[in-house]
């Protein structure tokens, strides 16, 4: 089979996210220049597009799921009304709130989780 000279490279961006790889596709010149810079043998470039493809494809599907879950807004935990529910168990909330980190990803869902786990006490 004979060597085929690419005719334009910048058709590789669009192929590679015709193939699914649309992180690397995205960030192709970035990627293209760390791999250079750093001299990357070709099993390091592989795994650095695996692991960005990773998690790229976590980031989209959490943000997929979150969307379709519809939750809307969530008022800070200061905000909370602790009149209501009279059940609720606000030590344990507040205890596992001071233990556990806050961030975006993590803050709110553990907080909800155990508002509603001290709501089934």
């Amino acid at each position: 089979m004979a060597y085929r000279k690419r005719k334009n490279p910048a058709d590789l961006p669009a192929k590679l996210a015709f193939v699914g790889l649309s992180a690397t596709a995205a960030s192709f010149n970035d990627f293209i220049a760390r791999a250079t810079k750093g001299r990357w043998s070709p099993v390091q470039m592989l795994e650095e597009l695996a692991r960005s493809e990773i998690a790229d494809h976590t980031k989209r599907s959490f943000e997929r799921r979150l969307a379709q879950a519809r939750l809307g807004r969530f008022k800070p935990l200061a905000d909370f009304d602790w009149n209501w529910p009279t059940t609720i168990d606000r030590p344990l909330i507040e205890q596992g709130n001071a233990t556990r980190p806050t961030s975006a990803a993590s803050g709110w869902p553990s907080t909800a989780v155990r508002i509603c786990f001290a709501l089934t006490r």
